[in-house]
């Protein structure tokens, strides 16, 4: 009696979907010529060994702020197969109606699973059935033949960088097949990835590689997620960006990328709102700085500045105006146009693992 129940609620939920739920905006600025758009390109549902039926993945997508999700099922283990018999197309299936009404981007995908080499998914697929083969050489051309663009993840366990060392993995990286590496996955970070993604070019992703349901984010604790700096809202110009490189990978406050594209961030999330200038020899002023987005950023002094003194440590939290002081310490100051912040960026770290450093200049007048 108590299965039938439960087994009535479960085909409810999955029929009709009368709910409500408010979705939590995710607020990194757009920057210069393109879209910052935030996506989740590793996720996992009943179609392979996860616990969630498609549609609870977009819910989620929604929920949390994504403009962009993945259903990457594995091609090779389903463990639910005695209970789910379905083709590795279903899950797009049951779930791009859905993604359509909510207005997020569902990108088709698989998870091609080898012990010897860890894991490989294709993106935007054609046909998933195809990539049941013997040899993951094999899955990976029949994807490139459909359009589809590959990265490495990281799966769950160990760093793997024996893994992504291995002839199977270097022979897929020089031959052109895999794009992106996966650097931060489910809960962890991968520095030997990052180093990977590095010296081969490639895009650099964070993925939730959720299998269980997803706890809705909050302000201490948020999904990681890709940035993905795209000219349009759309599967072509999102698979674009990431085989050009403009993509950014978010995960516990810290964004991972790019030097160019962590700097337009940066500058684009920040508001210089008043300073008490011009700084004189001697004379204190008053600078505000506003963090307009959802990262905080925590900045160190590199080097001491020219002609004046500025605090060691900045913290910018998330959506607030901090105010720091300023000291002249020479005569030529009074007739200089800008002053400038020697900084570097804790949580904003380069393609090399080095924080991000950036001159911050300041108009050296009232304003």
């Amino acid at each position: 009696m108590v299965k039938s129940i439960l087994l009535a609620m479960m085909i409810c939920v999955a029929a009709g979907r009368v709910c409500s739920q408010e979705r939590r905006e995710i607020n990194i600025p757009d920057i210069p010529g393109y879209r910052t758009l935030k996506c989740d390109f590793h996720t996992h549902t009943v179609f392979s060994d996860a616990d969630v039926w498609p549609t609870t993945r977009i819910d989620e997508a929604w929920r949390d702020g994504l403009d962009v999700v993945a259903i990457t099922d594995a091609i090779e283990y389903r463990p639910h197969a005695r209970y789910i018999q379905a083709d590795h197309n279903q899950a797009y299936e049951i779930a791009r109606p859905l993604a359509e009404q909510l207005g997020v981007v569902l990108i088709h995908g698989a998870e091609m699973s080898r012990d010897v080499t860890g894991n490989v998914t294709a993106l935007f697929l054609a046909n998933a059935n195809l990539l049941m083969r013997t040899s993951l050489l094999d899955a990976c051309k029949e994807a490139q033949s459909q359009g589809a663009l590959l990265f490495w993840n990281a799966g769950y366990g160990k760093e793997r960088g024996a893994v992504m060392t291995g002839p199977e993995i270097s022979r897929l990286v020089t031959s052109g097949l895999i794009k992106a590496a996966e650097v931060f996955g489910g809960n962890t970070f991968y520095p030997a990835a990052l180093k990977w993604a590095g010296k081969n070019r490639l895009s650099v992703m964070a993925g939730s590689n959720a299998h269980p349901p997803l706890n809705p984010s909050t302000d201490d604790r948020r999904r990681p997620f890709t940035l993905v700096f795209a000219t349009a809202k759309t599967p072509e110009a999102i698979k674009q960006a990431i085989v050009e490189g403009r993509t950014a990978a978010c995960f516990n406050d810290t964004i991972v990328g790019d030097r160019f594209y962590l700097t337009a961030v940066f500058l684009n999330s920040i508001q210089l709102l008043e300073f008490g200038g011009p700084l004189e020899n001697q004379a204190y002023r008053l600078l505000k700085i506003r963090n307009n987005s959802d990262i905080p950023f925590l900045l160190h002094k590199r080097q001491p500045s020219i002609g004046f003194e500025n605090p060691d440590r900045i913290f910018l939290p998330p959506h607030r105006t901090v105010v720091i002081e300023l000291q002249g310490t020479s005569n030529e100051i009074k007739s200089s146009a800008r002053l400038i912040m020697f900084c570097e960026i804790a949580n904003l770290i380069t393609l090399n693992g080095s924080n991000l450093q950036i001159n911050l200049e300041i108009p050296n007048r009232r304003y």
